[in-house]
Parts: C-alpha cells; structure tokens; sequence
C-alpha cells in the first residue's frame, strides 16, 4: 500500500478511482483465436484526450477502447469527475478504437471528438466516428455526413489548415501489415498499393471532407504510430511528420504551398528510429526552432537488453541500405534542430544518448511540458507491453510452433511474462541533458501504459497527467510542485478566426528577461491522444514577462507587453494592421561564407566494402574506413598552396595543384598506388633539396598481418611537382599506420618522422607498431626503441603532435589514440623519455581521435584541443566505472578474442549480444545454454575472477568528452571539456586560429563516424562547429551549422589566393570531400614564411601575446599550412629559430 504522506512530498501523485471517479480501464480478452501471436497490434493500447467540452474553464476526458466502449468524464473541479458516457451517446463497443483527436469541426464553439478504428475486423467495424458536440455532453455520430467514416486501419488523425485557405483539414495516420510481413527486406512502396499508406483529407468549407491524398503526394507507405503537425522550415506552412514502425522509414512531409507534399526526411534526419511509435515535437533548448522526439523499445537495463538481442545484424543493415532505406536504429532519437541549410530546410542531430533519453524500454506515448515550470520543457514517456514477444529465448521457443495448433500455441503463450514497466519522466538540465526523475518525482509504480495527455486539470498553474493504461485503471497524476521552488507561470488561450476557432497552427514567441520560449499550437501529440487547448509556460522566478508574440496561422501578428504571470491570458485574434503581410517567425537560413566563382576541386573517396564485423563480431568499430587525410604544401614551388587528398584500398589518391586563378589541375598518383589505404600524409622537404617530397602512411584493416601494402611510401619531388617513388628511403616495416608527423626532433637540421602505429591487423584492441625515422640525407632509419623506450607499442595510435610544450625549445611528442591515455614524450636533448604523472593528465584514457595545438588563452605557452568520441554514444564511461575491454584466446583456437565490458549498479557486465559472443567463442554457449542466463552474466561469471585478476590483457576508457587542455606550465595542464555541442559526435578535424581577426582564438571542429556497429548506429550528429574562447575562459559557439556532414575525418585550412582568401578543406570516407568557407574571414594573404624558422610570437596593442609553432601535421591524418595573417591590433611578429633564438622580426 502506498504511503500517502510520502507520495504527498514527492512532485506527482497518482490519484485512485475511488478519489477522482475515473475508473476507465482499456481491458483486453485473450483467446486461442485472438491474441499476439494473431494479431500483430494486440498490446499497442489506446488513447486519451483532454478538452473543455462544456465551455465550463475545466478541461473533461476522453479515453479509447480496444475491446471495450470508449468514455468521456466531465471534469467537476479539485480532481472530481463523472462518468458521462452512459448518456453522451459515444457508443463504440465491438470495436476496436485507436487514437482520438479534438476538433470544433462546425465551428460552434463546442469541442467535437474524432475517433480512430482498428482491428481485425470488416470494413464497417473499421469506420471511424465523428462525435458532434450538441451540448451538455451529449454527443451525436455524423462521420459519414462529412466523408470522415474512413474504413482504412486508422491509427490517429490530426487537424489542421494545410493549404492555408483558413479552415481545418485532416491528416489520417494508417497501420496494417500484409502477407508479406512488416519487416521483409523489399523495395519501398511509394505509390499508394499499400492498405498501410496514410490519407490526407480536405475540408470543402461545407461540412464535408474530400480525400485528396493521392493528387496531394501522399503515396508511400509506413506502419504509422506517431503523427505531429509542425512548420519545420519557418515558412508559415504547416508540415507532417509520421514515425513507422518496423522497417518502414519515416516520414517528413514538407508542404509545397501549392497543395503537395514531398518527403524530405532522408535529407534532414541523417538516422531516425527503427521501430519508432509515438512523437513529440517541441523546442527544447529555448532557441526558438522546433525539435524532435520519437520512441522505440530499446531498454534501459543490460538485463533486458541481454534478452531482447540476438546477433547485432550488420549484414541486414547493409541490405536495408542497398534496397534504398534510410539509416535507423533501435532507440529513441531525439533530433535537436540545428538551423537551416543552403537549401532553407533545418538539419536535425540525434542527440539521444549524450542527453540520457535514448533507452526507455518498449515505449509509446512522449510528451514535452514544463511540469516544473522552471521554463525548460521536460519530456515524459509510457512504458511497457503484457507479453514480451521480444524475448529471444520466447522467440526460439516460438519457432517450434508449427506443428501446434491454435490452443495449444495459446496455452503456450501464456506464462509469457510481459514487459510490466515504470513510466519514465526527464528533468530538463538546461544544457541538453536530462535527468531521470521517475522515482523522485513519483512514478515509481510499473504498469501497461500507452495513450498520455497533460492539463492543469485544477486550473492551479501547474500541468497534471492522464495515462490510459492496459490492464489496470487510467491514470491520474496530480502535479503538486514543490514548496521551496517558487516557479511561475502563464497560460494562454487563444480565439481564432472562424473556420478555425481553436487557432491550431497558430505560434507563441514569449520573452522574459532575456530568455525565450518557442511553442507551435497543435494538439495531436505523443501517441493516439490530444492534449490541453490552454498553452502552458513555465517562468521560473520571473514574475513577468516582457512580451509575447503571437503570429496566427495566417501570418498576421499580434503583440504583448508588460504581462504578470500566474494567470491565464485568454487572447483573440486582432493583429495588428502594421503585420497585415506575411511575416516568417522563425529564423531564416545562416548564412555561409560564399565560394569562389570557380568550382573548388572535389575528390570523391570510394571505398570497397571489407566486413570487419565477419571477421570480428565484438568490434565496437570497424577499422577499414578510416581514411583519407590531407597534406597542403607547395610542391612546385609558385608560392601557391597545393595539396594531396589520400586514397582508399582500390583507389589512388589524388594531387592538386593550385594555378590561383585558373583553379586546380589534378594528377591521379598510379594504379600501383590503389593497392594501399591511404591514412596520414605529409609533404615536407625529405632529402633537403629545397622541395616537398610526399610521405603517404599505409594503413587499414583489409590485408592479413605483414602484407607488403602496409609499408609507407616516400615520394621524392623532382622540383616541379613530379613525384617518383623511393622503395629504398625508408625501412622494410609492415604495419598498420595512422599519423605521420614531422619535426627536427635532434636539431640536426632535417626532419624527422614519427608515425603512428593504428592497429595489428584484426587483433583488436592490441597495440600498432609505431614508428620513430630518423632522416639521414634523404634515408631513414626506425630508432625507435633506442631513442624513444616505450614508442613502438605504446597503442592504437590515431594521432600525434611534435610541439614544445614545456618551452625548453626541443620538440616533445604528445601521443592520443584508442584506448589511450595522453602520452607525453619528453625531448631531454634528443632522447625522448615518457613523462608519468603530470597533472591533469591522469585518469585520461579515452578513445581519442585527434590533437591540435595552439595558444588558446594567448599567454604564451601553447594549449592543446582533443578530439574524442564524444558523449553521444551508447558507450558510457566514468574515472570510478571505466570501459574496459580484455582480451585473450579464450577459446583456444590461435585468435585473440576481445571483450568490452560497462558497470551497472556496481557490477561489471560484458557489453556484446549473446549471439555475437558465441559467434567469437562457441566455447561459452554450453555456460549459458539460454538467453536469460546469459543476460545475468557478469564479467566475472563469463570470464572467471582467476583470470580477470591474472590477465594484463587489458586496456580502459575513463572519458569520451572532447577537451581542450590548458597549458599551465610546470602545474601541468587544466583539463577542460568542451561545450555539449562539441560532444555530439566524434571530433576527428580540428584547425585554431583567429579567422575573423577579431582578437579571440577560435576552435574550429569536424567529424562523424558510420562505421560503429549498428546497435550504437553511426555517428552522424556533426555538422563541423565553430567555437571562440572568450576572455573569461568560457566558450562561445560562433556557428554551429558549418554544413560539414557526413563521415567527415581529415581537415585542413587551404589559402587558395587573394580573391578567394582562406578555405578549410574537409575529406570524408567514401564521399566526396567539401570546401567550406567561415562567415567573416578576412581574404588578405598571409604573412610570407620565415626560413628556418619553428615558432613565432605575436605582440598586440591591448599587451596580449600569442605564441604559434609550425607544425608539420597535426589534427586528424591532416596537415595545414602554418599561416599567419595581418590581424587586427597586431603589433609585431617574432620568428624564432630551434634553439630559440629570434632571426625575424615583422612591424605593423
């Protein structure tokens, strides 16, 4: 029995029948005939909906009912309700209702109620029903006398005006699967021969609908489970969204303003969800732009993950792909809008693991409202299903089903479990995340929930919650705040024109004290449910709000002023004559820096497919497709910047050569080249003849340990920008390789390399053989081991920095890669020695991906930024429960087998899916002969404690945030994360410098990731961002929509000439590469280079200095020119050579 009294103290509490009077119940009968197994939406549940039916102040309810009759209660005040069902004349019993919407569909004044049919029934059982509002809740069916008794398999339907001509049309949301099964791999159906195809219904402005669905566009199919209507792209239109279930994309409608729509999904959306049900869209970070959430049954506790997954299914992926569908995955995906693209639509960021809202189990109904009502939208979700059909051990068993016939599968069925679970509610953290406050705030109790709406049911300022529930009564939440916060708030309700009284499409913009709040007015939300007409925003401490603007559906404006809160502000349409033209609301496209007027070269890098995963199923990544880089450099010696763009195996890598004006000509390196993979490369002056020869580094997953195609390549320059291969100048090595760095590490007065050892070919995790060469006239020798003990296996080196960081003028080396800490090789006179301890570089292994140097804070000393795989991934990690990965030849057959591992509540479990496990170890499938018993497994179970504390076959991660380390000389180093935003994806490019010449140092970033193994999904949340460090130590983010999507590594900053000025130049594996050019930059050239000169000083007039070394290579598998530019303020340059000794000074 629950304790009142502590229910009382937490923020909601659930309310009995016996207290409000709402004993609905949406109860189902099983039989051998009529169950899961023969009919696929058995347990999809049912809806609720909140509406003021009698005009009263007070919002009454609605819920739907799968087998039993749907209800309507009239709300009496201080949570009472009556049951006015018996007398409203809503009779629907022996159907099946789904979804329920609200509509003044007459234009009385009096809320109208649409409902949706379902069901393994006939035509006529599937007629939906149109409940006309005649008054003191009573009702009267007249769906057919408006051409609204659509007989299709309706799952929700929403109103709005989508051709703007002022009244209400209606979108249908249609669900039935066929013969063929509603996940067999086959061509998309888009041409409306599918019963699962959607209608769209317009009104004739005679109380009559016409279907206009096909002439409308329409056409493609989808297993629909979540409908919202939003103006996406701030064209006053309003757009469709539908979430599909199984293997069916979803769907983004974009209005044509002409009466059509087109799908422009697969170009917003670089993912969506894989089984996605209900939908939710709101503006979450207060920017004003509309944001996304669907939900899908990933669950949140290894336990019931161990049992839902098999084998993670790369091979499906890949087919699903090929047959034309878009990327999806099996999570919730909420996809932050990050602005507009070139081509005015929004681009989206599935941002669901970094904010915690990506696993809440089998999932229907999302909604956004600010329970608290501290100005920040918090997200609530229903949870679970009475058989859990999922279960993999279920889904074996069921396999042996043929032969029974339909009682005996029934009485099979029944000791199925279901997965009977607790409702999720996240706080808003303000930052992108969200806290899980289900048991704090009061919603501890499990259950089969799915339909969900919100209202202030006793009008008290504060949002309450309705649940209909499967197999147990409606829930009612009573929101009872919390007496030390204080929070505000204000509540509108707005009038419309006739036509549409209920103002629906109509957009709320409210300011206080320098914060806003964006709301769009719809009410079909979440899943087969309809929420409050009263828009509801919570304040926080603010006791008033400085204005709201109001832009109704038909453009015109209307604003406010000055208004207190903690009321609610009834509005009615009356714009002002000065807006009588169409204004657009929300923010237009940025935009981005204009090309030049001719075409920049574009190198398209093409990949074969290698399947990693088939060789190695407990990979987190694949390690074939980590190419291409980039070197810029003269190579002809015309004072113009050239450059190379690496290849892949199968495909040669490319020369550019810039001719200013003219543009680039390109030369394709031979065929012998596209034997190799191309990862890092570098030019640099390698037999001190005055010219930059090109150094290609071979790396890659593809060929078996010690094949000739992982040795290097020197390419010598003739002068003039011919290259000839050199095979003797370098030594017979054959290994994996990543980076390839530069630096005079011995002042002997040519460079030296150091390339980094990636990985021993399909042996993850263990460590590539890196590389110390040491130049000898054009020849170098590997003095690794002699020079630098500790190097050569240091790890899965990706990338490496030569930089002076403690100012002793030798160049130490800084080494990152995966499952690395930060290496600090210390330069004591040309013997390089590992530094341990140094402060701030403790607890710092992660799965880093690239570093870059520059002086950040402008002290003088030079700070670092490294890329890492960020936050947003369903690998989590801290310093107290790290990642850990071990490995060993467990099943003793020659091959090392790896295991990654996560904490849970104290107890380290393996990460991979049963079948994968099996898959690398059969060995282990006579330890765990079910699912269920291996879903209990712990690392120690699995592996043994006697070699878990044996083993030192093992590495950890303790962070994924991408930081910026801030030199403090002997202190060490302040290790900083970046923002949030710098954490949505993996940060591979990486270039610094002040591009506007504004004074402050800027962080430019670049990097996704697809090939991660597909039950993470690819990381593709980037879209390159532009940071700038202010003179307080925070950031600032300057641009956050630079357009650099897709699997974007390398990047490098081009000036391509004085009329086109300064261009950053990014490569992607198996896309073409992509120019962009910063908002801003200045196009005067840079300062010419200084012979022999390492570094240089930067003196400006405020009294700031800036130090900058000259690199060769740095950020991801790229190498930049090392510009300086004329900048603002700038007083004066030093150049120093390597003993330190100043050689040049530049005035201003």
């Amino acid at each position: 029995m629950l304790c009142l009294a502590c229910q009382e103290n937490k923020r909601f509490t659930k309310l009995s029948p016996d207290e409000t009077g709402v004993d609905f119940e949406n109860g189902l009968i099983e039989d051998e005939f009529f169950n899961i197994l023969t009919y696929e939406y058995f347990y999809n549940g049912a809806g609720v909906a909140v509406a003021d039916f009698n005009n009263d102040g007070l919002d009454d309810l609605v819920f739907t009912s799968n087998m039993g009759n749907c209800e309507i209660f009239s709300n009496e005040g201080d949570f009472s309700f009556v049951n006015r069902t018996e007398s409203s004349g809503i009779s629907t019993k022996g159907k099946w209702a789904t979804g329920v919407s609200i509509v003044d569909i007459n234009q009385d004044g009096l809320r109208d109620i649409y409902l949706c049919f379902s069901g393994p029934y006939g035509a006529i059982q599937r007629k939906n029903e149109l409940y006309i509002n005649l008054g003191d809740f009573k009702f009267l069916e007249k769906a057919a006398d408006y051409g609204l008794d659509d007989s299709g398999f309706s799952t929700q339907a929403a109103f709005f005006d989508f051709d703007r001509d002022g009244d209400l049309d209606m979108y249908l949301m249609n669900n039935m699967t066929d013969e063929t099964g509603p996940n067999i791999i086959r061509p998309k159906r888009v041409n409306r021969e599918m019963l699962n195809t959607d209608k769209l219904y317009q009104n004739n402005g005679n109380l009559t609908f016409s279907d206009v669905s096909k002439e409308s566009g329409i056409t493609i199919e989808g297993y629909g489970l979540g409908l919202a209507i939003a103006d996406i792209n701030g064209d006053l239109w309003p757009d469709i969204f539908i979430s599909n279930d199984y293997l069916s994309n979803d769907i983004l409608y974009l209005n044509q303003k002409d009466g059509t729509f087109k799908n422009i999904a697969e170009k917003v959306f670089p993912h969506t969800s894989y089984s996605a049900m209900g939908n939710d869209i709101s503006d979450i970070n207060n920017d004003g732009m509309p944001d996304f959430i669907e939900v899908d049954m990933l669950p949140n506790k290894n336990y019931r993950q161990k049992l839902m997954f098999g084998k993670t299914g790369h091979d499906r992926f890949t087919s699903e792909i090929k047959t034309g569908y878009e990327p999806q995955f099996m999570r919730n995906t909420l996809q932050l809008n990050r602005g507009y693209s070139k081509d005015s639509l929004p681009r989206f960021s599935d941002i669901s693991f970094m904010a915690g809202v990506a696993a809440t189990d089998w999932s229907w109904a999302p909604l956004w409202a600010d329970w608290n009502n501290d100005g920040w939208k918090d997200l609530f979700i229903t949870n679970g299903y009475p058989r859990d059909i999922t279960n993999r051990d279920f889904v074996d068993y069921r396999s042996n089903f043929a032969t029974l016939n339909s009682l005996e599968i029934f009485e099979k069925l029944k000791p199925l479990k279901g997965a009977h679970l607790g409702n999720f509610m996240f706080q808003n953290n303000q930052d992108l995340t969200f806290n899980d406050v289900s048991e704090t705030w009061g919603f501890e109790m499990p259950g089969y929930s799915s339909g969900l709406t919100f209202s202030d049911l006793n009008n008290d300022g504060q949002l309450d919650l309705v649940i209909n529930n499967t197999y147990s009564k409606a829930s009612i939440y009573k929101n009872n705040g919390q007496k030390d916060e204080n929070n505000h708030f204000l509540q509108i309700k707005l009038t419309g024109k006739k036509g549409n009284f209920q103002a629906l499409g109509t957009k709320v913009n409210l300011y206080s004290n320098g914060q806003s709040q964006y709301y769009e007015h719809f009410l079909t939300r979440g899943y087969q449910s309809s929420v409050s007409e009263t828009i509801h925003f919570g304040l926080g401490q603010k006791h008033t709000v400085d204005s709201l603007l109001i832009q109704w559906p038909d453009g015109n404006q209307q604003k406010l002023f000055t208004i207190s809160a903690n009321q609610v502000l009834n509005i009615n349409y009356n714009p002002e004559p000065s807006n009588t033209r169409q204004k657009k609301a929300n923010n237009l496209p940025v935009k981005i820096g204009q090309g030049p007027t001719k075409p920049l070269p574009v190198f398209e890098h093409r990949e074969l497919y290698y399947a990693d995963f088939n060789l190695q199923p407990l990979l987190p990544h694949k390690h074939s497709q980590l190419g291409p880089g980039i070197a810029v450099g003269d190579i002809n010696g015309d004072k113009q910047e050239d450059l190379y763009i690496g290849g892949a195996y199968g495909q040669s890598g490319k020369l550019f050569f810039n001719n200013g004006i003219e543009g680039f000509d390109t030369l394709t390196f031979s065929r012998d080249n596209s034997q190799y993979e191309d990862m890092g490369a570098l030019f640099f002056d390698a037999d001190s003849d005055g010219d930059q020869d090109l150094y290609i580094a071979s790396g890659g997953n593809e060929f078996e340990v010690g094949s000739k195609y992982y040795k290097d390549r020197l390419y010598i320059n003739d002068g003039k920008g011919n290259f000839t291969l050199d095979s003797l100048a370098l030594p017979e090595i054959f290994a994996s390789s990543s980076t390839v760095v530069g630096a005079d590490f011995d002042k002997d007065g040519d460079l030296d390399l150091f390339i980094g050892g990636r990985l021993t070919p399909n042996s993850y995790p263990k460590a590539g053989r890196s590389q110390l060469l040491q130049n000898n006239k054009g020849h170098f020798t590997e003095k690794t081991d002699e020079i630098a003990p500790g190097l050569k296996n240091i790890g899965m080196v990706t990338s490496a920095l030569w930089t002076d960081y403690n100012q002793d003028n030798w160049l130490d080396l800084i080494v990152v890669g995966e499952w690395m800490e930060i290496k600090i090789f210390e330069n004591q006179k040309g013997r390089l020695v590992l530094r341990e301890n140094i402060p701030g570089l403790e607890e710092s292994s992660g799965w880093w991906n690239s570093i870059a140097g520059a002086d950040i804070n402008q002290d003088g000393r030079t700070d670092y930024i490294i890329g890492n795989l960020g936050l947003n991934s369903r690998y989590k990690s801290s310093v107290a429960n790290p990642l850990r990965i071990h490995w060993a030849d467990f099943d003793k057959n020659g091959k090392s087998e790896s295991i990654i591992s996560f904490v849970e509540e104290g107890k380290r479990y393996p990460m991979h899916p049963r079948d994968d496990i099996f898959q690398q170890i059969p060995s282990l499938k006579k330890k765990f002969n079910d699912y269920h018993s291996y879903a209990q497994a712990t690392l120690t179970t699995l592996l043994g404690q006697a070699y878990l504390d044996s083993t030192a076959n093992k590495l950890e991660a303790m962070t994924f945030s991408s930081v910026l380390l801030l030199n403090k000389g002997e202190e060490g180093f302040d290790k900083i994360p970046l923002p949030q935003l710098a954490q949505v994806s993996p940060v591979f490019g990486i270039d610094v410098g002040d591009f506007d010449g504004n004074g402050r140092m800027e962080i430019l970033l670049a990097g996704n990731f697809h090939q991660a193994e597909v039950i993470t999904g690819q990381y593709d949340a980037g879209y390159g961002l532009q940071l700038e460090y202010t003179e307080n130590g925070t950031f600032e983010i300057k641009n956050q929509t630079l357009h650099l999507s897709g699997d974007v590594r390398s990047l490098a900053p081009v000036f391509v000439g004085e009329e086109k000025g300064l261009f950053h130049l990014a490569a992607k594996n198996d896309q073409p590469s992509q120019w962009l050019s910063l908002p801003g930059k200045s196009n005067r050239a840079p300062l010419p280079e200084v012979d022999d000169s390492k570094k240089a000083i930067l003196f400006f007039k405020n009294g700031k200095i800036r130090l900058v070394e000259f690199y060769h290579g740095s950020g991801y598998l790229s190498q930049g020119a090392n510009h300086i530019f004329a900048e603002q303020g700038l007083e004066k340059v030093m150049y120093f050579d390597a003993h330190g000794k100043a050689i040049k000074t530049i005035q201003f």
